[in-house]
């Protein structure tokens, strides 16, 4: 948490007070009582697919044990010429047994990935960004979060604060992106603000949200969550002794095998829980068009696919531009909104047509763009507010907490942090990236 002692001197405020242009008549959108039903449903069917998961958690290690304590006879039987061939054929299964288990049993268990930690301006240090996001909850009728983030991302995300302890409370939070809010205008973020609290206006239907997500993600990290553990059994495979590589081998082999039935297991969940998460967009979408009106919602899809491909952009070239120069951007959000001003006419004709044309497909947890702004236009909503001016002026210190966002970036992504002799202007760097 930065605490306001820390901030250099506050930058003027602006002339026009934004709170003061939001107009009336705002009508929130119902989400229709079959949905919440079906959502209902979607839910205790994606909790079904972890009980499977355990189940051949359970059944794995059962094999082994019955495996280890009923097969053993013949290693005493044996004369010495065929012990040897016992032994192997005892503890080839043993070994797969274990090793299967200990995979299936390690994402249980696993730590979740370091990312960096974001700033959290308190209320004192940004008054006017904290009155203008409850001014937006207040309107839409979203619990207001207890706490702002600010990070380096092209993304705003309300979400629980604590996670699973939150899920029974309002404990919100607000996560927005600092690229996000200097490339948007106040109505533009006002819009994303009111999709992002959109979805906690609705409690039963977020709660049930919270869990389907939290569900997906857990398949993922089990099916695609690779360590040293797996490292090392590929280390064995490799070894000098025939009968290590084929023991090792036949244990990758069925850690591959539990990974697939795994794999099915996420697919069929992702399957299940994609068309009732596309819905919830859907609903989110109806207040952000009702907040900043239809003709702001599709300048806003445009927009952020720009800044999406210039943070693709300034994010492929970084660590080959440290390695090569070992100079990297002080302040990352600005570096994405240099590279965005800089696109060329016909990357932004490509990025145009490519929104246009989405498609969304049965496995998409989002709805295309092109969908989302057809069905925007659908409501033909002018809005209730329209305030154009840039989005920055809602932060008093906005360029300190860009720095602060782009040095714990910088320490989780390189282990380290970067000396200042390191870093450059966000313009040099993409300057020096349009002359590689």
């Amino acid at each position: 948490q930065t605490e306001a002692s820390e901030l250099p001197p506050r930058v003027q405020a602006p002339q026009i007070d934004p709170l003061t242009q939001f107009g009336q008549g705002f009508q929130r959108p119902d989400m229709p009582a079959l949905y919440q039903v079906a959502l209902a449903f979607v839910t205790a069917a994606m909790v079904l697919l972890p009980l499977i998961y355990l189940s051949l958690v359970g059944l794995s290690i059962y094999g082994t044990y019955y495996h280890a304590t009923e097969h053993y006879g013949p290693l005493f039987l044996e004369s010495r010429g065929r012990i040897w061939w016992s032994l192997f054929l005892f503890f080839t299964p043993l070994l797969s047994g274990v090793t299967i288990s200990f995979f299936m049993i390690k994402p249980l268990f696993a730590p979740r990935v370091e990312s960096a930690e974001p700033c959290s301006p308190t209320r004192q240090s940004e008054p006017q960004l904290y009155a203008f996001v409850e001014k937006v909850c207040d309107i839409v009728g979203a619990p207001r979060p207890s706490k702002i983030y600010l990070d380096s991302q092209v993304n705003a995300s309300a979400s629980f604060r604590r996670g699973f302890l939150s899920l029974f409370g309002n404990d919100l939070a607000l996560t927005i992106g600092l690229p996000l809010a200097g490339g948007l205008t106040m109505r533009q973020l006002a819009g994303v603000l009111a999709h992002e609290f959109g979805h906690f206006t609705q409690a039963s239907g977020m709660r049930l949200t919270y869990i389907i997500r939290s569900i997906n993600h857990w398949f993922a990290r089990v099916v695609y969550e690779r360590d040293e553990w797996d490292a090392r059994l590929e280390d064995l495979a490799e070894v000098g002794d025939v009968r290590v590589q084929v023991m090792a081998n036949l244990a990758r082999l069925a850690v591959w095998c539990s990974r697939q039935i795994l794999r099915v297991l996420m697919i069929l969940g992702h399957l299940i829980s994609s068309f009732a998460l596309r819905q919830m967009e859907f609903h989110a979408d109806s207040f952000e068009t009702r907040m900043a009106g239809s003709e702001c919602f599709e300048q806003t899809a445009r927009r952020l696919a720009v800044l999406n491909q210039a943070t693709g952009e300034t994010y492929e070239k970084l660590q080959e531009f440290y390695q090569n120069a070992h100079l990297l951007p002080q302040d990352l959000p600005s570096a994405v909104l240099c590279r965005a001003a800089s696109l060329p006419e016909s990357t932004l004709a490509e990025v145009d047509a490519e929104l246009s044309e989405s498609k969304t497909s049965i496995f998409d947890t989002h709805p295309s763009d092109a969908e989302r702004i057809r069905r925007s236009w659908d409501e033909s909503a002018e809005g209730i507010f329209h305030l154009d001016l840039d989005a920055t002026q809602l932060f008093e210190n906005f360029e300190f907490f860009a720095r602060i966002a782009t040095e714990r970036h910088y320490e989780v992504e390189l282990g380290r942090p970067i000396p200042e002799a390191h870093l450059i202007s966000a313009e040099v760097f993409n300057r020096a990236l349009d002359q590689a």
